[in-house]
């Protein structure tokens, strides 16, 4: 092959075009930000569909800023939601023209899409820009006098307006929520690569936690590399948050690796994971490993050429992170990140992680919604069963494992028999009394016979103050909010406040 063909291959391969996010949505912050928006994004999250969420800091000055505008050139598909006050925004037209100049780039071989979304519009208002629309981009032309520019926006505009795409009161007759669960969908159906490879669904209460993990994790920056510790008890739910850390950032490194459960690892268990990491990094098959010592300096060797994410998940010990060359930030290429998880914030110290953050519990209303997924198949107790599952979620005290574990466990019983359960859990607080296998639990509360959860090391505290009503105490500084049983000699409950639950997760540096 001679030295032009090759040439010739090389701006053959670097011309393809390679998509960040499947979708990109412009729209009015001030219009739609809180409401339509969030939605929008909640159902995009859910279906697992990768999106690029502006944030409102970016909207300043008279220029796309360069993140923003790499997302609208990397986004497959372009949502444009028109609402009344979107064309008063420079912004959001120069938005608008670079949307449609993508399209004419991409949408031939690459296959870029633009959908517009006629909220609270007509199309022949925004392609004339006529009405309560055409009154702001008049605002918006007022403070602008760049002739060329302007009529870029009006070109732009009766573009737009001329696309196919969805009204909100003609083909959902105002109703915002079918109306979305319509643009999800088609999104869904044409979306090449519908779940990432870290997509967990029905994830509950973690939301807020994601993006308290992704900002320690500090993305934008890449002259260093970073370690952000994640702890708490067992079961409430470390590795499920570090698995939605991955679903929404995977696509900001080369390579993302996500090793669970690496403190319950034996020698032939650490050998597969270091395998692992090395082909989610490589991307190469039938790599050939033999000796625990020997393949860390292959992950050294490998790692430093990438810019990657590696999650250990359940680290016990301080050099367990040594056997996939975690132990030195050095063999890293700046811009990587590691997340560890684990139960010893102690251990967390000792490898001097930049951020650590605490897990806390779920809150009340997120325990109810995911008992009920598990025990109705739905996001709200059945009727009849409030009372019931009300007075469990009291028990578990915001901890996922065991609201899964319930839930499943009570699914199929008959509602007399959850009364039996309570009844007997008021009795004797142990999970061995109402017939719950234990082993699920055997790591989460180191008892043979196990109380509610909570406390320190998940030990139930009596109290033993009273004559007549004893109290359980669930001292729990770290994980939710201390709350208390009280029933009388003949077990019939006294008193059972609901625990207010978290109000967020503890970020220490």
């Amino acid at each position: 092959m001679g030295i032009e063909e090759i040439e010739r291959c090389i701006s053959s391969s670097a011309s393809i075009h390679q998509w960040k996010y499947d979708v990109f949505v412009s729209f009015r912050g001030k219009d739609i930000r809180k409401t339509f928006a969030a939605h929008l994004f909640h159902a995009l999250r859910q279906a697992g569909i990768y999106y690029f969420r502006d944030n409102e800091k970016l909207e300043t000055g008279i220029f796309i800023e360069p993140k923003l505008l790499d997302a609208i050139r990397h986004s497959r598909v372009a949502l444009v939601v028109f609402t009344t006050n979107y064309a008063d925004s420079r912004w959001c037209l120069n938005e608008l023209v670079e949307v449609l100049e993508c399209n004419r780039r991409f949408r031939d071989h690459q296959g870029h899409v633009v959908l517009p979304i006629f909220y609270d519009v007509e199309p022949g208002d925004i392609r004339r820009q006529s009405g309560r629309f055409g009154d702001g981009f008049e605002r918006c032309l007022a403070t602008h006098t760049d002739d060329l520019l302007v009529q870029k926006w009006k070109d732009a505009l009766k573009e737009a307006g001329n696309l196919s795409g969805w009204h909100l009161n003609n083909d959902a007759n105002g109703d915002q929520s079918n109306f979305i669960e319509q643009i999800v969908g088609h999104l869904y159906r044409i979306s090449p690569t519908r779940i990432s490879p870290y997509f967990v669904k029905n994830a509950i209460g973690v939301d807020s936690f994601v993006e308290d993990v992704i900002s320690l994790l500090e993305i934008g920056s890449e002259d260093d590399v970073r370690v952000v510790g994640i702890w708490g008890m067992k079961g409430i739910g470390k590795t499920t948050l570090a698995k939605v850390v991955c679903d929404r950032v995977f696509r900001e490194f080369e390579g993302v690796s996500l090793l669970e459960n690496v403190g319950d690892a034996n020698q032939d268990t650490l050998l597969l994971l270091q395998k692992r990491l090395l082909h989610d990094v490589l991307k190469v098959q039938g790599l050939e490993l033999f000796d625990l010592n020997s393949n860390i300096n292959e992950i050294k060797t490998k790692l430093c050429r990438k810019r990657i994410l590696l999650v250990l998940d359940n680290i016990t010990k301080k050099d367990q992170i040594d056997y996939f060359g975690a132990g030195d930030r050095e063999w890293f290429r700046n811009g990587s990140r590691i997340v560890i998880t684990t139960r010893d914030e102690q251990l967390l110290e000792d490898l001097k992680v930049d951020n650590k953050y605490m897990l806390p519990g779920l809150t009340h209303k997120e325990s109810l919604q995911l008992l009920s997924r598990h025990a109705f198949r739905k996001d709200h107790p059945q009727e009849g069963y409030g009372e019931l599952s009300e007075s469990l979620v009291h028990y578990t005290g915001g901890l996922p494992i065991a609201l899964k574990r319930f839930g499943s466990f009570l699914s199929k019983k008959r509602k007399n028999q959850w009364h039996e359960i309570l009844e007997k859990l008021v009795r004797d607080p142990h999970l061995d009394s109402v017939g719950l296998p234990l082993e699920p639990f055997s790591s989460v509360l180191p008892f043979q016979s196990l109380g509610p959860y909570g406390g320190h090391g998940g030990r139930p505290y009596d109290d033993k103050t009273y004559t007549d009503v004893r109290r359980i105490t669930l001292v729990v500084t770290s994980v939710i909010e201390s709350f208390y049983i009280e029933y009388d000699q003949n077990g019939s409950l006294v008193r059972s406040p609901i625990h207010g639950g978290p109000a967020e997760g503890k970020i220490c540096t």
